[in-house]
């Protein structure tokens, strides 16, 4: 039910065409405004009322209200955001689940050219960062970094007091895998982050490449003890500087988020470019030579740049489908639905996990029939202790004659194995009706008979 009402909302958030000029334009512009307003604030009303229901649809809410956060709306689309993350103060969040919250507010602060826009947008980061310390701290590595900003003096401080116990090789790694996101938030924030960490330890960072590129033929002469320590040193170099080197190449892909027309994939382009800067040119032909001399281990060489052993799947085969759709749903389609920039785009993403599970069999009654089974073991486990087993005995003959099949069997089993995070999401998309159809929007005049496809 509450999909049918995001998507009632939805169509009510949508741009539409103002019929006419003049008074009777002005009119239905003030009016389409006003109708606007009143869905933004239904939003909040209806997160009041979900309560502690609301965790499955948080995205579908975000993706809703992420459009109006810049722009004529911001004011009204962030009190209702605002009421969502005070809704889930309580609630254990995920690093994608927090993402969501903070990428969108980050993007509209950094892209929005309305100054009162962008102090609104600073105000509802310095608050959720405020009101999720609790969920920040337990996963500040995979956290959107919060960069250096008056505006976001707050919720900066409050990030740097996390990841101040991280060293400098954990706090670079952590950065290596937000570089290589495709949103440009990310992207943004953390180069700006990587920008300073690196001016800061620019000696430790010049020691790391210095170290790396002497010449092996030093350690000649010495002792077994000294050699095997020096060794280990020269491993470590060399470690720091593979580290680097990714940075290097991740930098430079991260480049290409730049566009003419997004602001802020040019600022996260230039940010990458500073950071370039200041990393400045690691000796490939050394990396090179390192990567060789690990090729005679054949465990080593499996994972070399370049040694891409080729991966088929056999989607005829029901297991080799199984896995493969389940994957694709938690590893891929799940955060782009939890992190779409708009509901049109989360619709896209919505579709993709509901076949897919309609693909393999996931229906909600045999998810209903593995938390039930769940439940009778715990139920009759307690039970046995006081009532000889006897409840416990009825509950496995009631889980056994659930299960119809092998294949019934087989589904229940992989479906415990995705995480809990990940089953609040896609359990309202098990039974719902998300169909490709004939667009109702305007036809452009690319022909009589073109059509348009939507969700």
């Amino acid at each position: 039910h509450i999909l049918g009402v995001m998507a009632y909302v939805n169509e009510l958030l949508r741009d539409t065409d103002t019929a006419g000029g003049g008074e009777s334009g002005e009119m239905s512009a003030r009016q389409e405004s006003s109708m606007r307003r009143k869905a933004l604030r239904a939003i909040g009303e209806l997160v009041i009322l979900l309560g502690s229901k609301l965790t499955p649809h948080t995205n579908n809410i975000v993706a809703s209200l992420t459009p109006s956060l810049q722009g004529s709306l911001a004011a009204t689309a962030l009190r209702s955001w605002i009421i969502l993350a005070e809704s889930l103060v309580k609630t254990t969040l995920v690093a994608d689940q927090i993402n969501s919250l903070l990428v969108p507010l980050l993007t509209a602060f950094f892209s929005s050219g309305d100054e009162e826009a962008r102090s609104g947008a600073a105000e509802a980061i310095n608050r959720i960062v405020g009101l999720h310390k609790r969920n920040i701290k337990s996963s500040c590595d995979k956290v959107c970094s919060i960069p250096d900003h008056p505006q976001l003096e707050i919720a900066f401080t409050i990030f740097q007091g996390f990841i101040g116990r991280n060293s400098l090789r954990q706090r670079l790694s952590s950065l290596l895998q937000m570089l290589k996101a495709k949103d440009s938030a990310i992207v943004f924030c953390a180069s700006r982050e990587l920008c300073t960490l690196l001016q800061t330890n620019e000696k430790q960072i010049t020691v790391w490449k210095q170290a790396f590129m002497q010449d092996n033929a030093n350690i000649g002469g010495t002792d077994d003890g000294a050699a095997s320590g020096r060794s280990k040193e020269r491993n470590t170099a060399a470690a720091d500087a593979r580290l680097l080197n990714s940075i290097s190449e991740a930098l430079k892909a991260a480049c290409s988020h730049a566009t003419g027309s997004h602001r802020l994939g040019r600022q996260a382009s230039a940010s990458c470019t500073a950071c370039l800067s200041v990393i400045g040119i690691i000796d490939s032909r050394a990396l090179e030579n390192n990567a060789r001399s690990d090729s005679a281990d054949p465990a080593k060489a499996a994972m070399l740049p370049g040694r891409v052993s080729p991966t088929l799947h056999n989607l005829q085969d029901e297991d080799e489908r199984l896995e493969f759709a389940c994957t694709l749903i938690v590893d891929h389609l799940v955060h782009a639905f939890a992190m779409a920039p708009s509901p049109s785009v989360q619709l896209c993403a919505a579709y993709s996990i509901q076949e897919l599970l309609r693909l393999v069999g996931f229906t909600k009654s045999l998810v209903q029939q593995q938390n039930q089974t769940t439940s009778d073991s715990v139920y009759g486990g307690t039970k046995s202790a006081t009532r000889g087993g006897r409840r416990k005995n009825d509950a496995g003959r009631r889980a056994t004659s659930r299960v119809n099949s092998a294949q019934d069997e087989r589904l229940i089993q992989r479906w415990s194995l995705i995480p809990a995070s990940v089953q609040e999401i896609i359990s309202p998309l098990l039974d719902s009706k998300y169909t490709i159809q004939q667009s109702g929007r305007k036809r452009t005049d690319t022909g009589a008979g073109s059509r348009t496809t939507c969700i």
